[in-house]
C-alpha cells in the first residue's frame, strides 16, 4: 500500500472528511470491525469497491460481537466474511466467506483473535481479486439474515451455561506463549 495514511476522524462522514477521500480516489475502502455506518458519499469515492471484513459466516450474525453469539449459540454461523458496504448493517453482497469453527475449550477471547487473522488472510485475498477484476459477488440470503448486539447478563450467563467463556486476556497470552493451539 503505497501512500496510504493513517487520518484520525470523528466522523468518517463528516463532508470535510468526505471531501478528502474522494480527492484521494482510493481503489478500495476497507472497513474491519469499524461500528460505524460508512455513508453512501465515502463509499462511492472508492473506485473499485468499499468492503467490510465481518467475523461471521454471511448471512448469520450481522452486526456486533458476532463471535460471542456464534459461541453463545452454538450456531452455524462460524468463520469470516468480505462483502460490499451497503446502507444496511453487514448486509451487502458477499465476495468471500470462509467458515471458521469455535475449537474445543476455547474462549470467546481466543476464538476472536483466531478469527481477526483469518479474516485478514480473507481480506489479502478478496482485496487481490478485486483489484485485479477477478472477484466476483455473491448476495447474502436474507432467509437467513440475523442481527446481533451486545450481549446482555442473560446471554452471558447462558454462554456459561454452554460451558463457554469469555476469556482473559493474560490466559490468551499466555497460552499463545507456549505454544497452546487454544486456550480456556
Amino acid at each position: 500500500m503505497t501512500g496510504a495514511e493513517l487520518v484520525a476522524v470523528s466522523d468518517i462522514n463528516h463532508a470535510d472528511v468526505a471531501s478528502r477521500i474522494e480527492r484521494e480516489r482510493p481503489d478500495l475502502i476497507v472497513s474491519i470491525y469499524f461500528p460505524h455506518k460508512i455513508g453512501r458519499r465515502v463509499r462511492d469515492a472508492a473506485s473499485v469497491a468499499a468492503i467490510n471484513v465481518h467475523g461471521s459466516y454471511l448471512p448469520g450474525n450481522r452486526g456486533l460481537f458476532p463471535y460471542f453469539w456464534t459461541m453463545a449459540r452454538d450456531d452455524q454461523h462460524a468463520g469470516v466474511s468480505v462483502h460490499e458496504l451497503f446502507d444496511a448493517w453487514d448486509a451487502g453482497d458477499v465476495y468471500a466467506r470462509e467458515r471458521l469453527d469455535p475449537q474445543d475449550g476455547e474462549c470467546v477471547l481466543s476464538y476472536s483473535i483466531r478469527n481477526a487473522v483469518r479474516a485478514g488472510e480473507v481480506l489479502v485475498g478478496a482485496s487481490a481479486g478485486l483489484l485485479a477484476g477477478t472477484s466476483e459477488s455473491h448476495p447474502q440470503s436474507a432467509g437467513d439474515a440475523n442481527y446481533v448486539d451486545w450481549p446482555a447478563w442473560a446471554d452471558i450467563r447462558e454462554l456459561w451455561r454452554r460451558g463457554r467463556r469469555l476469556g482473559s486476556p493474560l490466559r490468551v497470552l499466555t497460552y499463545r506463549e507456549e505454544g497452546q493451539q487454544r486456550t480456556r
